[in-house]
Parts: C-alpha cells; structure tokens; sequence
C-alpha cells in the first residue's frame, strides 16, 4: 500500500507558528520534521537546534487539490508537493521487551497478539526506541501495575500509558505539556484497548497538587524537572515510583531526592549515559517498647 500525502519546505524558525496557524484552520493531520545538527545541554534533553530546514507533513488534506491547498494558504506555486510512503515496509523493526512481550511497529498483523504493544510513531513524541522508553517499558512489565492507579508523567506518545492499561492498570491518568490526546488516544485504539486514558494537556506544575489517589507513578521528562517536581507530589499512598531520563551526572541528585521524599531504589538499568530507577516506598520501622 502507497500512502500519499502533502508536504512543504520551511525553516525550523517559523515551523511551531506554522503548524498551530495550520491546525486552526483545519489541518489536524500535521507532523514535523526537522533536519539538521543540535547540540545537547545539562540534563541531556534541553538542545539549541543550529540552522536548519524542515519538512512540515500534511495529511488528509483538507482541500480538492494541492493548489487550492497553497492559494488557501496564501503560498507561491509550487511549494506543496506529493510524498509517497510504501507502507508495506516496517518503518522499525520490532523491539524484544521482557516477559514475553514485544513492542510492533506499522505495519501490523491483522490480529493482534496477547504480549504485543503497538506503536505507530506519529512524528511527534517519538519511536518508543530511546533507552529512557525501553528501560521503562521492561520495567513496568516487570513489575506490572495490575490493579493500580497510574500517573503517565511526560506521556509523549502514549506508549507508556499503553503498557499500562495493558498490564491491568485499574486507572490511567497521562500528563504533557504538548497537545498530545489525538497522538495517545490512537495509541490505545490501535492496541485494542476499550477505555481511554485521562489526558491532561498542561505544565504538570500548573496542575499540582495532585489527588493521592495515584499508586504507582512514572516520570520520564529528565533530571531537571523531575528533581523540581517530586517533592510537590503527594506520593503518600504511591507504592512505585519509575523514573527515567536520568543523565549520569544527575543521577546522585535524583537519587538524593527520592531517600529525601521517601524512597529507595529497588531496581536500576542504565544504557549509556542513561539511567532509569524503579523505586519502592521506605518502611518506616516500628518502635517497640
């Protein structure tokens, strides 16, 4: 199957204004994609992307034809052109997880299997393949949340989330800054999964405090915030605690962070310079007389 759709050249100064001007007048099936050279800052994440071109991606047009599309859009001639993608060719190759579970991309079987979570990467939020992602998700599929009230803290692409309510979560509640609901919402509906996930699109500290009905909690945004975030969570009735995104040299300041909030490292994978911490509550020892 050959799937077409529409693209144009900009640079990456004008790219985020374009695609919110686009996404108001009707052009909700947009992603990004930006080529050229960033250099990473402090935690790992932050980076100054250098001067460079990207290629905003339309799809399901909302116009009869590419040049009532650029007149609409008030462009010259010539700048929308067709992609061809052969959707037959797996964009990724499939990822071994643990406990018998696989992590599939596009194109899928018909028929889903019982282990497999799927990810069908829109663009936005990622593939699923960075270390921090993986390590969280054999983390959470090794201790699975079964019965849990679960908090997606940087959500992204959902598949976190996914991997939740697949593992029997009893609730999910996912939180991003970036308008993410279409993106995780069709994550869930691609793993046939019959109820839908909260989804707060919002600074997570312009929604704190949290409820405490949260049990078992992952954060995977990066050293910086999370070292700001942690101790304004009420982690009163949370069991567990997975965080990702650590960059080696904030590693001893999360881990710092978590013994002052009340916690202790059960579990902890590292790839690279990356590290990934499962965490447990600390029993508070009884005094006997």
């Amino acid at each position: 199957m050959t799937l077409v759709h529409t693209a144009v050249y900009l640079h990456t100064s004008e790219d985020r204004t374009w695609a919110e001007q686009l996404f108001e007048q009707g052009f909700t099936e947009i992603f990004i994609d930006e080529n050229g050279e960033n250099e990473a800052v402090h935690d790992g994440y932050q980076f100054r992307t250098e001067s460079c071109t990207a290629t905003l991606h339309f799809f399901n047009l909302p116009c009869a034809t590419i040049e009532e599309a650029e007149k609409f859009l008030g462009l010259s001639p010539g700048r929308l052109f067709e992609l061809k993608i052969d959707t037959s060719i797996p964009s990724y190759q499939p990822v071994t997880l643990t406990n018998g579970y696989t992590l599939s991309y596009p194109p899928f079987t018909q028929e889903k299997a019982e282990k497999e979570i799927r990810l069908d990467p829109q663009g936005n939020f990622g593939t699923g393949l960075h270390p921090t992602t993986v390590h969280c998700l054999k983390t959470m599929l090794n201790d699975p949340p079964d019965g849990e009230q679960v908090a997606d803290i940087g959500t992204g692409s959902g598949v976190l989330a996914v991997a939740a309510a697949a593992s029997r979560a009893l609730h999910v509640s996912t939180f991003d800054i970036e308008p993410v609901k279409r993106e995780v919402d069709w994550q869930f509906n691609i793993n046939q999964l019959k109820t839908l996930p909260e989804v707060y699109e919002a600074d997570v500290f312009s929604l704190l405090p949290f409820e405490t009905k949260f049990t078992y909690i992952v954060i995977n945004i990066g050293a910086e915030v999370t070292l700001k975030l942690l101790p304004k969570l009420s982690l009163q009735n949370v069991n567990t605690l997975i965080i990702s995104g650590i960059i080696s040299w904030r590693r001893e300041d999360v881990l710092n962070m978590c013994k002052s909030v009340g916690f202790s490292v059960a579990e902890e994978q590292q790839a690279d310079q990356w590290h990934t911490l499962k965490l447990k509550k600390i029993e508070k020892k009884r005094c006997e007389f």
